[in-house]
Parts: C-alpha cells; structure tokens; sequence
C-alpha cells in the first residue's frame, strides 16, 4: 500500500485519505462462464481466471465519530469518495474452446471494464463509500480508539 497522504483533523473528525496499491492480483483456479457479450457473442467455457489491476488509488473524506460504545471512533459517512484503474489485465483460459479467441474475449473484457468504471465512477463511488462504510464499522467498534481521540483533544 502507498500512502499518498493522510489528514487527520481532530477539531472536526474528519481524515482526508489518498491511498494507492500498486497491484491487485485476483486469481480463481476454475470458472464457468455462460452467456453472451452484449448479445452478439456468446461466451462459454471454463478455466482458469487471472486479472491484474495496476495503480489503483483512492481518495475520500471520511467524517468520524464516538461510536455508541463510548470507545471507538467509527465512520459516520464519507464525501468526495473517487478512485481510478488505470490499468486492468484479464487472462481467462478455455473461453470458446481456448486458443486465440482467449486473447481477443481478454481485451474486450480489459476495454469494457475499464469503460465501464470511468461512466459509472460516481455511482461506483457511492455505492463502494456505503459498503465501505457500513463493513468498516463493524471492525472499528472492537477497536479501544477513542481515547486517542480524547488524549489529543485534551
């Protein structure tokens, strides 16, 4: 992980983050895929599934505050959330049979991917910001923060 930066701002709650992982690997041993692409290609097959994302970053204002427990410090929302992919690699094997259809079904999964994340980013943002939000807590509230909190603001 690269920490691009991190503002905490004790006055308001609020953290202002800019982080990055310079590659996600995300591998499944077998897949079985059945369908079409966009209605004029069926695709069918199974395999193995390997994709690579370089660059990703991720920028947000996260607003804290005391959970109900009275010693942690958990996100009330998020603002401003954005991310970008600048980079995807796709490698499925056995698509159609194998051969080199695989590289062709792998860059238009590349291609469309990546188009789709850029036209839906806002929606993304904010759908990924509640996720985010509402499973994050449920780690955060186990956490005996808050008196990191309450030293500093002393």
């Amino acid at each position: 992980m690269i920490v691009h930066r991190i503002d905490l701002n004790i006055d308001d709650l609020t953290l202002d983050i800019d982080i990055g992982l310079p590659t996600i690997d995300i591998t499944a041993e077998t897949y079985d895929l059945v369908g079409d692409f966009f209605g004029f290609l069926p695709l069918f097959g199974n395999g193995r599934a390997e994709f690579e994302v370089k660059g990703f970053r991720f920028r947000a204002k996260l607003f804290l505050e005391q959970h109900e427990n009275k010693k942690s410090v958990v996100i009330n929302r998020v603002e401003n959330a954005a991310f970008s992919i600048p980079h995807l690699r796709s490698n499925l094997s056995g698509v159609i049979g194998g051969g080199n259809i695989d590289a062709v079904i792998n860059r238009l999964i590349e291609e469309v991917f990546i188009d789709y994340v850029n036209r839906f980013h806002g929606a993304i943002s904010i759908v990924t910001s509640t996720i985010s939000t509402t499973l994050g807590n449920e780690y955060l509230k186990e956490l005996d923060t808050w008196k990191y909190i309450e030293a500093v603001r002393s």
